[in-house]
């Protein structure tokens, strides 16, 4: 199991590679605009366009692994009910939570919420 910082390291890189895919995106979206528009004038810079798709896919690739790997090795944060029936928590709190329940409870009634 990774360690809680290599899930952070990792997560940070798949958000920096996620905003480099969105860059290259708008990069293609550009120069297949940009082609289209000269292509009435001349010829397109296909090889350009092959570089900048070619980039794109890299980037994709990377960034799909790096997804995959964050899904293998994240730990879901534990839920309220496991929280609540581990041998560590305070029975005062316990008590102290419920009360406050009922006085929301009650509330709500009263205030018709």
């Amino acid at each position: 199991m990774a360690s809680s910082q290599q899930v952070y390291t990792e997560t940070n890189q798949a958000l920096q590679n996620l905003s480099e895919v969105w860059e290259c995106m708008l990069k293609v979206i550009t120069q297949v605009s940009a082609a289209a528009a000269s292509s009435f004038t001349m010829e397109p810079d296909l090889d350009q366009l092959q570089k900048t798709r070619k980039e794109y896919e890299t980037l994709m690739t990377e960034l799909k692994t790096k997804v995959a790997w964050i899904q293998e090795h994240h730990q879901s944060p534990k839920k309220d009910e496991d929280i609540q029936r581990d041998d560590q928590v305070d029975p005062a709190l316990l008590k102290e939570q419920q009360d406050l329940r009922q006085v929301t409870s009650a509330q709500k009634n009263t205030y018709g919420g």
